[in-house]
């Protein structure tokens, strides 16, 4: 039998491109929309200050800080833009990490090789990543060009999906989607539940009106009823003076649906998956 020596992994190589999912931009948006993602934030803004330091190893595996040199000079300023500064990037990236469990930075470099500038770059830019033959990553650019990015000029950092790592990541958050998703729709239940509902909490019937009186009844309900300051009253409705009286509940009101406890449920469940401490958000009523 022949063996080639170093050949054997190449069958481990993708041999096509890995796109983005097709929720990678709705769940970014979402980062900044559902207050379940201050996790991810808290946990970011805490570890972009953290100083990193720079050390030579000699031969023997003794090890020496350098406190000067340019690559430190690099690390404090990694981009031209003031916005930009390294402990807002590093922040961005651990965010893009936790979300997506992929972040890039596109590598600007001076004419000797050395690392200029970093441009970070959303997961959801990188349409296509290297695979066989191609060792290059496709960028779509902010003016819609899609650019190719050598592997070698691409900061890559990425936590691996259990289920194919050769491809694109897993973020920690994706694990409770469903129910940082939950929270969300709560919320937005109970902002048209309180603005733009028209539903009385009781109906009281009284038989026998006339199709001018329905007409003008259902006119005078929307204006009694609709909105924030009107809703869940009481409605009266004409009819025979003998005829019978009924109060009938056609509403649920919103301590029957359990929402309160509901989204602190999720509140809970999302905290416990990161291993965040209430304390640390600002939930005391235990401490």
């Amino acid at each position: 039998d022949h063996f080639e020596r170093g050949t054997g992994n190449r069958s481990m190589i993708p041999k096509w491109t890995s796109p983005p999912t097709r929720n990678t931009a709705e769940w970014m948006a979402a980062f900044g929309k559902n207050p379940r993602m201050a996790v991810i934030d808290k946990i970011s803004s805490d570890l972009s200050y953290v100083e990193g330091k720079l050390y030579r190893i000699d031969r023997e595996g003794n090890k020496q800080e350098l406190t000067n040199h340019p690559f430190l000079d690099f690390w404090r300023k990694p981009n031209p833009l003031y916005e930009f500064t390294a402990s807002s990037l590093w922040k961005l990236q651990n965010n893009y990490l936790l979300l997506k469990g992929e972040g890039y930075f596109i590598i600007e470099r001076h004419g000797n090789g050395y690392p200029a500038e970093l441009w970070p770059v959303p997961p959801q830019w990188v349409q296509a990543t290297p695979y066989q033959g191609t060792p290059y990553y496709m960028v779509k650019a902010t003016d819609g060009a899609v650019m190719e990015v050598s592997v070698d000029d691409m900061f890559v950092m990425r936590d691996l999906n259990p289920l194919d790592p050769y491809k694109r990541g897993l973020g920690q958050s994706e694990a409770v989607a469903d129910e940082i998703e939950i929270d969300e729709y709560a919320a937005k239940f109970q902002k048209k539940f309180f603005y733009n509902d028209a539903t009385p909490g009781i109906l009281i019937t009284l038989p026998g009106a006339k199709k001018e009186e329905e007409d003008r009844f259902l006119a005078r309900w929307k204006e009694k009823f609709k909105g924030v300051d009107n809703s869940h009253g009481v409605a009266v409705l004409g009819g025979p003076p003998n005829a019978a009286v009924t109060v009938t509940k056609i509403s649920d009101h919103m301590k029957d649906l359990d929402m309160v406890n509901g989204r602190i449920f999720t509140r809970d469940a999302v905290m416990e998956h990161f291993g965040m401490p209430r304390e640390i958000m600002g939930i005391t009523q235990n401490s």
